[in-house]
């Protein structure tokens, strides 16, 4: 009668065993699965971040390049409206040369130069310039220079 206790005992531990050990090797396995998928997924999503950041970027490009093609800014504020579709137009030729290779930092940078360019044709539209004309007022250098030719003489 012991010995039967002892081989069902026995037989026991090797279902209890070799359950432990299936399960060790099963958790072993999920482990190195996630080593390798985890990288792979953030990656991923560092593409879809930088895809969704560049489809941003093109539409906020075309709608300041929009808004300069519709401004209505009259004198230097013309001028600089021309001068920032001048620039936009230059910026777009490099966008379509190498707009795949753009990291998401400069895809930041990029947008951060267009969203200044937009304030700059909003300030156009208003009638706020950057750059004002001014008169330079000569007289007193040339009433100087001719008084001082006078007592030459």
């Amino acid at each position: 009668m012991g010995e039967k206790l002892i081989q069902s005992a026995k037989f026991k531990r090797d279902y209890v065993t070799l359950s432990a050990v299936t399960v060790f090797f099963l958790i072993v396995a999920s482990e190195v699965a996630l080593a390798i998928a985890l990288p792979l997924y953030v990656g991923h999503e560092n593409v879809l971040v930088r895809q969704v950041s560049k489809l941003e970027l093109l539409s906020a490009f075309d709608a300041v390049r929009n808004r300069c093609e519709s401004s209505k800014a009259r004198d230097e504020g013309a001028m600089q409206v021309r001068l920032v579709a001048w620039h936009l137009n230059l910026l777009a030729n490099s966008l379509r040369d190498g707009a795949d290779d753009l990291t998401l930092d400069e895809i930041v940078n990029i947008k951060r130069i267009v969203k200044e360019s937009d304030k700059l044709v909003a300030m156009a539209d208003a009638g706020k310039w950057l750059c004002v004309r001014r008169k330079l007022d000569t007289a007193n250098f040339i009433d100087g220079r001719l008084a001082a030719g006078k007592e030459a003489k």
